[in-house]
């Protein structure tokens, strides 16, 4: 049976290449996601903390290797609670957290950056859609009446 063995040899190789590739490709997916998270969302987070800061209000900014967060209040009442997260390979997603007053009750709400087909990754974002999306959450979040999500 020595083809046998010679084939399951080639099969094992086959799978070996694949699986060598696939870290290759899992390794710059992880370079990517890291990059994207140290220079476009901390720009689009610096920009909007700024802005933010001209108006009296606190920041607390945490960015890490695959999320980043962004707090903001106007004194002791959160006013935003945004986050990117690494969802898989090189997608990312939107995530807000918001407080119902008349409970206390926390909510997370996991979103996307852009309408329709959800086929774009971090070397497609930019800092200004996500400086846009944070101002659109910003403003629903602040322009309600009671603290919780409305559309205006």
């Amino acid at each position: 049976m020595k083809d046998l063995t010679k084939e399951i040899g080639k099969i094992l190789d086959v799978r070996q290449t694949i699986e060598n590739k696939t870290a290759v490709e899992r390794d710059a997916d992880a370079a990517a996601v890291r990059s994207f998270f140290e220079t476009v969302v901390r720009g689009a987070f610096e920009e909007f903390s700024a802005a933010l800061k001209a108006h009296g209000r606190t920041v607390a900014i945490t960015i890490g290797g695959t999320s980043a967060s962004f707090i903001a209040k106007s004194g002791d009442r959160e006013e935003l609670n945004f986050s990117v997260k690494h969802q898989h390979r090189r997608v990312v997603a939107p995530v807000m957290e918001l407080t119902d007053p008349s409970t206390g009750r926390r909510f997370r709400a996991t979103g996307y950056f852009r309408s329709g087909l959800q086929d774009y990754g971090v070397d497609e974002l930019s800092k200004e859609e996500i400086v846009a999306h944070m101002l659109e959450e910003y403003r629903r979040h602040v322009s309600s009446r009671d603290g919780r999500r409305t559309n205006p």
